[in-house]
């Protein structure tokens, strides 16, 4: 019979792989004659882009991040857009909620973090799932309060940069070409 370890937190199964890939890369560019990188970088869409939320909100080594479709705080979400277990669990989200991922996850010299959302996502935190009578504000309008609530905490931490894009290219659940060459490999590219 097969059986898994289940004990501690079922989001381990969501970010322990990534911890223990950037680990072993970190460790061999130290021994082997394997690059040495200088900074590391994330991106992902919709799951991935809570994971890369979340990770780069528990690992200042992620310099950059670019979660896509996959995250916005829990007071926005309505109805089906609650999303799975692991975006809303609360022994997790109850010790920091998603303006404080982001915030950690930009917090620091030289960290940033540029949150993607597609304004014609078909699944994922879109202008489609957004109830505009429960937050009081139009889409955009509500995704730019939260921006600017996160910006303002980073000034006061002292460093750091987060910025959220409405991808308005993308036609469904999707990175476009826009957010890749506008936003990711613009942003890569200044942080050489």
């Amino acid at each position: 019979m097969f059986q898994t370890n289940t004990t501690g937190s079922p989001l381990k199964y969501f970010l322990e792989p990534t911890a223990v890939s950037l680990n072993h890369l970190k460790m061999r560019s130290r021994v082997d004659r394997f690059p040495d990188y200088r900074a590391y970088h994330m991106t992902g869409l919709s799951g991935g882009g809570w994971a890369t939320t979340v990770y780069a909100a528990i690992d200042p080594t992620i310099r950059g991040s670019f979660p896509v479709a996959g995250t916005i705080p829990l007071y926005l979400r309505t109805g089906g857009s609650v999303g799975d277990r692991e975006q809303f669990e609360p022994s997790f989200y109850s010790i920091a909620g998603y303006p404080d991922l982001y915030i950690l996850g930009a917090r620091g010299r030289g960290r940033k973090q540029v949150q993607i959302l597609v304004r014609r996502d078909d699944c994922c935190f879109g202008q489609a799932q957004h109830d505009a009578k429960a937050s009081g504000f139009a889409y955009a309008d509500a995704m730019r309060d939260y921006e600017g609530r996160v910006q303002a905490a980073l000034r006061k931490s002292g460093s750091g940069s987060f910025r959220l894009e409405i991808d308005e290219s993308a036609p469904s659940h999707m990175i476009s070409h826009h957010a890749i060459e506008d936003v990711l490999l613009r942003e890569l590219r200044k942080a050489r």
